[in-house]
C-alpha cells in the first residue's frame, strides 16, 4: 500500500496541472493572443473534432467484450449522481424561491445536478491513469470510462435540463418583446391620418381593379369536372412511396426529439464508432490493432488529433473564466444568492464526494464492482467531486435575452476556486484507497 504521501503527491501534482493549464489559458486571452469570436471557434473545433476523435481513439483499444458489462454501472452512477443532484436542486429551489432573483430559481436544479464531468476528469487521467495503483495502459481505458458516463449526462442534460434554464427567463422574454413593441409603436398625428389612409386606399384600389377585372376576362369560365377533381387512382408503384415518406417524417421527427437529438452528437458517435471498432469481431485488427493494421493509419490521425483535445478545453475553460461578472448590487436585494453560493458548493464539493465514494464502496463490498477493476472503481469515485459544469453558465447565457450569467458566474467562481482544496484531497484519498 502506497504512503499518504505518495497520494498526496500525485493529486497535487494533477491538480496543479489543471490550474498551470487554465491560468496560461486565462493569461493568453488577458494579453489579447486570442478573443472571444477566436475563443468560439476554438470551442467549435473541439466539440466537432477534437474531442470526437480521442473519444473513437480511446474507447476503440480500451474496450474488450471483457469490460463490456461494466459499462452498465457506468451509466447507473452517472444516473444516479445526477438524480441526487436534482433532488437537492428542487429542494433548494423550494427553501430559497422568495429571497432569489425570478431569473435565478429553477437553474439551480442543473447547477446542483451537472457537474463537470468530463475535461476535469480527463485532464486528471492524463496525469495520473498510467501510474501506481493504475497499470501501464489504464489512462486509454479511463478516457473511454468517461466517455460512457457522459453519454448518460448529455441525453439528461439536453432532453431535461435545458428546460429549467428556458423557464427561468420565459417572462424575460415577454417582458422583452413588450417592450421592444412599445418602442417600435409611435402614434400618427390625426390631421396626417387622412393623408396616410387616402393614397394607400387609392394604391389597393388601383391595384385590386385592373387586376381582377382582367383575370375575370383572362380567365374562361369551364363546367366542373367531377372526375377531375377526385383523386388519381392508386398505382401500383405510389404505395412504396408513401410508406417511404411516411417513415422519412418519422425518422425526421424522431431524430429531433431532445433525447435521440443528444445521443447524435458528435462527441456520442466518436464513441459509438470507437465501440464498434472495439466489439465488432473482424473491424478491430483491420483499424486498430496493430501499426501494420491496412487502415490504421485512420486510427493514427484520429489518436493524433485528439490529444490536442484537452489541452484546448483547459486553454478555452481558464479564458472564459476572466469574463465572468458578478452584480453585488443583487446579493444585497436577494440574500439567497449567498445561501444558493454556499449550499452548492458544500453539496457539490463535500457533500457529493463523501456519498460517491461511500456508494462505490458498497458495491465493492457488496460483489458489484469487481475490487481489482480500479480504473473503474476511479472513475465512479472521481466523478462525484467535481464543481458545476460549465455547461450550466453557457446555457444560461443562451437562453437569456441579454446573454447574462451573473448569479451562475458568482456560483461557479466560487467552486472552481474551492475545488483547488477539495478536489486535491478527495483525489489524495482516492488514489490512497485504490492503493490497497
Amino acid at each position: 500500500m502506497a504512503s499518504i504521501g505518495t497520494s498526496i503527491f500525485a493529486a497535487t501534482r494533477a491538480v496543479l496541472k489543471v490550474a498551470l493549464a487554465c491560468g496560461t489559458g486565462a493569461l493568453a486571452f488577458k494579453s489579447g493572443m486570442f478573443d472571444a469570436p477566436s475563443m468560439k471557434v476554438m470551442s467549435g473545433l473541439y466539440v466537432r473534432l477534437l474531442i470526437p476523435c480521442l473519444m473513437f481513439a480511446k474507447s476503440a483499444v480500451a474496450i474488450t467484450p471483457a469490460n463490456v458489462p461494466y459499462l452498465v454501472h457506468l451509466v447507473a452512477f452517472s444516473v444516479g449522481y445526477l438524480a441526487l443532484g436534482h433532488v437537492v436542486g428542487a429542494v433548494l429551489v423550494w427553501w430559497l424561491r422568495d429571497s432569489l432573483p425570478r431569473h435565478f430559481r429553477r437553474t439551480l436544479i442543473p447547477v446542483a445536478a451537472f457537474g463537470n464531468h468530463g475535461d476535469l476528469i480527463l485532464s486528471i487521467l492524463y496525469t495520473v491513469g498510467d501510474s501506481p495503483p493504475f497499470r501501464k495502459g489504464d489512462a486509454a481505458l479511463g478516457v473511454a470510462l468517461v466517455a460512457v458516463f457522459l453519454t448518460a449526462f448529455n441525453v439528461i442534460f439536453f432532453s431535461s435540463g435545458v428546460g429549467h434554464f428556458q423557464a427561468d427567463v420565459a417572462h424575460l422574454e415577454v417582458e422583452e418583446a413588450v417592450e421592444l413593441s412599445l418602442r417600435a409603436a409611435t402614434p400618427v398625428p390625426e390631421e396626417d391620418e387622412e393623408d396616410v389612409k387616402r393614397p394607400a386606399s387609392r394604391s389597393r384600389d388601383d391595384a385590386a381593379g385592373p387586376s381582377s377585372s382582367a383575370a375575370e376576362s383572362t380567365i374562361p369560365l369551364v363546367p366542373l369536372d367531377e372526375s377531375a377533381a377526385s383523386p388519381p387512382p392508386l398505382r401500383p408503384h405510389s404505395l412504396p412511396r408513401r410508406i417511404a415518406a411516411s417513415l422519412s417524417a418519422f425518422f425526421r421527427r424522431a431524430t429531433q426529439h431532445p433525447a435521440i437529438a443528444s445521443l447524435m452528437n458528435l462527441p456520442n458517435l466518436g464513441l459509438f464508432l470507437g465501440l464498434f471498432v472495439a466489439l465488432v469481431p473482424g473491424v478491430g485488427p483491420l483499424v486498430a490493432g496493430s501499426k501494420s493494421a491496412p487502415l490504421s493509419f485512420l486510427y493514427d490521425a484520429a489518436d493524433f488529433l485528439g490529444s490536442a483535445a484537452v489541452p484546448l478545453s483547459m486553454t478555452i475553460f481558464g479564458a472564459s473564466l476572466t469574463t465572468l461578472e458578478t452584480d453585488a448590487a443583487a446579493w444585497r436585494e436577494f440574500p439567497g444568492i449567498l445561501r444558493a453560493l454556499v449550499a452548492v458548493l458544500v453539496f457539490r464539493l463535500v457533500l457529493m464526494p463523501v456519498a460517491g465514494v461511500a456508494a462505490v464502496e458498497a458495491a465493492v463490498r457488496g460483489g458489484w464492482i469487481p475490487r481489482d477493476q480500479k480504473m473503474l472503481r476511479f472513475i465512479l469515485m472521481i466523478e462525484a467531486c467535481v464543481p458545476t459544469a460549465q455547461l450550466c453558465l453557457i446555457m444560461t447565457k443562451f437562453y437569456h435575452p441579454r446573454g447574462e450569467a451573473k448569479e451562475v458566474a458568482a456560483v461557479m467562481l466560487a467552486q472552481y476556486a474551492a475545488c483547488f482544496v477539495t478536489l486535491t484531497a478527495s483525489l489524495s484519498f482516492i488514489l490512497n484507497l485504490l492503493s490497497d
